[in-house]
């Protein structure tokens, strides 16, 4: 009842919010990565409950241009990834590989990483390992482009421990143990690059 109650303020507030937004002369799109982070957490808190509400609400959001196209998009996304129905992770592997073809990508890099990161969690979720590899190394380059060496690295070990799951033994601890070189040059030299300090609007499971 509570869980309900919770879903039905957060909806209540969303509303609230699109039809003050309405009044405006001039309305602007919540792009400050504080506001998408909330809004984010809201969808995802409303989904746990109703994944239909949280829908709802995503579509009250783009069609008051609180959110671009973009970001409503990865919401729905991330709304199906938390799904274990294979037709919903399917729709959402469409829609991210949709996203990856948009000029937006190229120039929002985080944007990006956050598209790529749903792409990762959606095929692994579907048991497509040759996929989970494909997002996982455009990942690890984007990571890098970025200054997150640690982040990078990380995805880097998830991807040689797939490589070992799908029989690819040598490849996958070759690919660890480079990960683990890399870590330990680091560390003697003392190297505190790639501290990610990015938001993310949700974390994989």
């Amino acid at each position: 009842m509570r869980k309900n109650l919770h879903l039905i303020i957060l909806y209540i507030v969303v509303v609230a919010i699109s039809m003050v937004s309405c009044q405006q002369t001039q309305m602007k799109q919540a792009t400050n990565p504080h506001d998408i982070k909330n809004l984010y957490h809201q969808v995802l808190t409303a989904a746990d409950v109703s994944p239909d509400s949280a829908m709802l609400m995503v579509d009250s959001l783009r069609t008051n241009d609180l959110i671009p196209d973009y970001h409503a998009d990865l919401m729905r996304a991330r709304i199906y990834t938390q799904s274990q129905d294979s037709m919903l992770l399917d729709s959402a592997i469409i829609i991210g590989e949709r996203l990856m073809t948009q000029d937006v990508m190229q120039t929002n890099l985080a944007t990006r990483q956050d598209v790529l990161e749903m792409l990762i969690t959606a095929c692994r979720l579907h048991r497509d390992d040759e996929q989970t590899i494909h997002w996982s190394t455009q990942l690890t380059d984007l990571c890098r482009q970025q200054g997150e060496e640690t982040e990078a690295l990380r995805t880097e070990t998830e991807v040689g421990l797939v490589l070992s799951y799908i029989g690819k033994a040598d490849e996958g601890l070759a690919k660890i143990d480079s990960v683990i070189h890399q870590l330990s040059s680091s560390l003697l030299r003392g190297d505190k690059r790639g501290a990610s300090t990015r938001w993310m609007p949700a974390s994989l499971p």
